[in-house]
This record gives C-alpha cells, structure tokens and sequence, in this order.
C-alpha cells in the first residue's frame, strides 16, 4: 500500500490526475445531494425526479460501453477535462434553473461525464500501478 502511495504523491501528473478526479467526486456530491431538493423546491413531486434518474441511467449504459473508442481518440487526460468541463456546466445550469423540468436539458451530461471519467480513471490507475497493485491503485480511485 506504500508504494501505491508513492506513486499518487510522488508524480506530478498523478497528483493532478487524481485532483481531478476529487473535483468530479466533489460535483457528484452536490448533484447526488442537491438535485432533488432543487427539483423539489422548483415544484417538482415526484416525477421529474424519476426521470431525470431514468435519462442518468440511461446514458451512462452506451458511455461505459463505448468508453475504448471514446477514450482512444481523445487520450486520458482529453476525457478528464471533459468530465470536469461538463460537470461544471452542468452545475452552472442547475442554479440557473427556474422550471424543474430545465434538468432534462444537462441530464444527458452525466452519461459522459461519469462514463468518460470512470472508464479513463480506471484505465490510468491499472497503467500507472505498481506491479501486482493495479487493483489496489483503482481502490484508491
């Protein structure tokens, strides 16, 4: 495990990597926490919740499945950015919002945002891991 921990503190690309990698945790925080009180608040009962959920679900599925042509293209880092930049758009869009439905708008933005950023950070973990910790290194993911 300490050399699992070498490697994230010791390599500058690594750190930055996995900074990046909190900041779309922290954005899944806010979204996971937040969405449906906004919703709520904005009138919502019920409704526009599940299927906002539903249209998450339902685009993560192709994401995840195509994320090797995705990623190939665009490189790890490419896909990261684009999570980030996405992610934040997608909160910028939440506090603008004065209709619940508005949320079908940026719902889409999940499936690439979680897709990209999940299959790119697992991808980087395995390629940087020691050897016999790439395991170990996803965990810390």
């Amino acid at each position: 495990v300490l050399a699992v921990v070498g490697v994230l503190f010791m390599d500058a690309p690594t750190f930055l990597f996995f900074l990046s990698s909190l900041l779309i945790g922290q954005g899944f925080g806010v979204v996971f926490a937040y969405q449906f009180l906004l919703l709520s608040d904005l009138g919502d009962r019920g409704m526009i919740m599940g299927l906002a959920t539903l249209c998450t679900c339902l685009t993560e599925v192709p994401v995840l499945y195509l994320s090797e042509y995705l990623i190939k293209p665009l490189g790890l880092v490419v896909s990261m950015e684009l999570s980030i930049t996405l992610m934040v758009g997608r909160l910028l869009w939440y506090s603008s919002m004065t209709f619940a439905w508005e949320t079908f708008f940026v719902e889409w933005t999940h499936g690439v945002v979680f897709g990209l950023a999940w299959a790119a950070g697992t991808s980087y973990c395995r390629s940087i891991a020691p050897k016999g910790m790439g395991a170990t290194m996803q965990g810390f993911y």
